[in-house]
């Protein structure tokens, strides 16, 4: 199924996203193949430009489309595990939605509320560096706060995980999770924190491999499937599921129930996710769930956001503005705003009602790393940059409210903390620190 489409004499034409068969395209239609010093983009683009400048009927466009390529699949045939797995998605999201609108409403008529909006964003907002710490021997990739705030994990390029306290400011314990470097962490929401040896977190690594692990340092999973490094990683919001990017140009959708209990029973790996997810014909660097759980947003090298049902496992909408590579996507807590970050030094703010981009934001000096919606709040969000700043901007009017300085070198991480009342943006570089606003 294709999701990008023309519109010729009220009719819609189909265009192919697939290097390969845009190729043949062209070349049925009588059209060089490629222009010297042409790439993908740009090919692409002069085949909807023939398109669209032809006289051809309808009929005549089909019996080219068919001759030049077969349809692409950018989904898989449901078995019977997956379909059950869809009902559930669809019943969990269902619950979701309504507590999240029913705490929006209650959150809009707070007399508080308001004035932590005016607080925000009026020139009384002033984050500082709390506390600053060496967090490691290498380059730190990535972090991320606990569902509760209490901790927060780090991960470097050496492959190591630290498990740090956050009001003690001091690191716990230090695990060797992989041999290569760690690109994603993920805590799972639903985990207890007060029983170390129950919460469960997951990194991925470039060593093409998942792994799960408590927050004492055991092991309890690796999961295989993808064909190259792992870019990145997050837990589904009912804790039940996890996501995988790669570099091979897919996102896999895991049951962590399941593999656990593999694992646990029979004492071997997962090597089979619930499905394998294409729909990208380049390296895949950016995943991020909606906060009802029905929705997944895949963004990559192809400078395109695709953002998929997990109830139909349909891609739904195609979201193209990025001129270059997109590295970072994330939700806002509303349920109808993306944040994306991309190699063109922008921001976009997508509006999901609308399907299109809602403002462009120039948020940095170098390539986009990282952005973070507040979880709880749709006031701001933070982007990091290879300038070595962080970047608080308001959700409200697209503002930026605070530049944060303090990192020596390029900052390639941030999260920001799940507290209503007082909030903590922490973020991480490759000047091997981490610190906390």
């Amino acid at each position: 199924m294709f999701q990008e489409n023309l519109i010729k004499d009220e009719e819609q034409v189909t265009i192919p996203t697939k290097t390969q068969n845009i190729k043949e395209f062209l070349r049925t239609i009588g059209e060089p193949i490629t222009l010297f010093g042409e790439k993908d983009a740009e090919r692409r683009n002069r085949l909807g430009n023939e398109i669209s400048k032809a006289t051809f009927n309808e009929a005549k466009l089909q019996q080219l489309a068919k001759k030049a390529f077969v349809i692409e699949s950018h989904f898989s045939e449901a078995s019977t595990e997956i379909r059950n797995t869809r009902i559930w998605l669809a019943k969990f999201s269902i619950a979701r939605v309504y507590f999240r609108f029913s705490r929006q409403k209650i959150f809009s008529n707070d007399e508080s509320s308001l004035k932590t909006r005016n607080y925000i964003s009026g020139s009384k907002f002033n984050p500082i560096c709390d506390l600053s710490e060496v967090a490691d021997d290498r380059p730190i990739t990535c972090c991320a706060f606990t569902s509760d705030g209490r901790n927060f994990l780090t991960a470097s390029i050496s492959g190591n995980l630290s498990v740090w306290s956050t009001s003690l400011f001091k690191k716990l314990s230090t695990i060797k999770a992989h041999e290569e470097r760690i690109t994603g962490i993920t805590v799972n929401p639903k985990s207890n924190q007060n029983h170390l040896d129950n919460a469960t977190m997951a990194t991925s690594s470039a060593d093409r491999t998942t792994r799960i692990w408590t927050f004492n340092g055991t092991l309890l999973s690796t999961l295989f499937g993808h064909n190259d490094s792992l870019s990145g990683i997050e837990f589904h919001p009912s804790g039940r599921f996890l996501v995988t990017s790669s570099l091979d140009q897919t996102w896999s959708l895991w049951d962590v129930e399941k593999a656990l209990a593999i694992t646990k029973t029979i004492g071997c790996h997962g090597k089979n996710p619930l499905y394998k997810q294409d729909g990208h014909h380049q390296p895949l660097y950016s995943i991020s769930f909606q906060n009802d759980g029905s929705l997944l947003a895949s963004g990559g090298v192809d400078k395109i956001s695709r953002v998929w049902d997990l109830r139909t496992g349909r891609c739904i909408m195609t979201l193209e503005g990025h001129a270059q590579a997109i590295l970072a996507l994330d939700f806002s807590v509303d349920g109808y705003r993306i944040v994306s970050g991309s190699l063109d030094q922008s921001c976009q703010i997508w509006d999901l009602r609308k399907a299109k981009c809602e403002y462009t934001i120039a948020a940095h000096n170098k390539l986009v790393k990282a952005v973070r919606c507040h979880p709880c709040k749709a006031e701001y969000f933070v982007s990091v940059g290879y300038d070595k700043e962080v970047r608080v901007w308001s959700l409200k009017n697209y503002k930026l409210i605070r530049i944060l300085t303090g990192h020596g070198d390029k900052v390639t991480g941030v999260d920001v903390s799940s507290s209503f009342t007082k909030s903590k943006i922490l973020s991480v570089s490759y000047d091997k620190t981490v610190k906390l606003w």
